[in-house]
């Protein structure tokens, strides 16, 4: 880990489901784009710039996140701490992986569809073309509908986790039960241990600072 280097899972965003993304796209598209009456073949920029914003959607809810998420899984606390929140045998670090490669398929199709609809002989051919482009991103989205949901698992238990300076002393508490591990680490850091009755005592791995 890279000297100073500060990492706040806590900040990381809980990625868009199928649903979320499909309502999300359909409010870009009956969106109005505010055009000057300067620009020619108006209809075919309208449509361009749809094709753009959905890509952008996706791009900064989806991409950009998974690959603040990859970079947290880099650090191996942090991977055992999310793989905690997942069944048993799931490869969060593979499933990020696969997600990021099939989002970026997504790139592909916005180049593709933007290209075609300005080429396009008349309106009625952009707006085919835009639903066309629509159409096979929800297809992409709604294929990784499931991995979206495990890794959204693993977000929300690394949120719970505050940022930690690596260039700072890090401290590892860790004794036999009833000691007062929980109450020291509560006087000492942000943290709030949630405590059980004897035997189970503290609950999880408790992070602060």
């Amino acid at each position: 880990m890279e000297k100073g280097k500060v990492v706040c899972p806590e900040r990381v965003r809980r990625l868009p489901t199928y649903s979320e993304v499909r309502e999300r796209i359909l409010e870009i598209g009956r969106e109005p784009v505010p055009l000057s009456r300067s620009i020619s073949r108006r209809a075919l920029v309208k449509y361009s710039t749809r094709v753009e914003k959905v890509f952008r959607y996706i791009e900064g809810n989806l991409l950009t996140s998974l690959q603040v998420v990859k970079k947290v899984l880099d650090i191996g606390f942090y991977r055992e701490l999310a793989s905690n929140a997942v069944p048993e045998g799931a490869d969060l670090v593979d499933v990020v992986g696969r997600l990021i490669g099939k989002l970026r398929a997504i790139r592909k199709l916005y180049r593709e569809y933007r290209a075609r609809v300005m080429s396009s002989i008349d309106r009625p051919e952009a707006e085919e073309l835009y639903r066309e482009y629509v159409g096979r991103v929800l297809s992409v989205v709604r294929r990784l509908s499931k991995d979206i949901e495990l890794v959204n698992m693993a977000i929300d238990e690394l949120r719970r986790t505050p940022c930690i300076d690596f260039g700072k002393p890090i401290i590892a508490i860790a004794g036999l039960p009833q000691v007062g591990k929980s109450t020291l680490v509560a006087a000492i850091s942000t943290a709030k241990p949630r405590s059980s009755p004897f035997p189970f005592t503290t609950k999880e791995i408790v992070v602060g600072h």
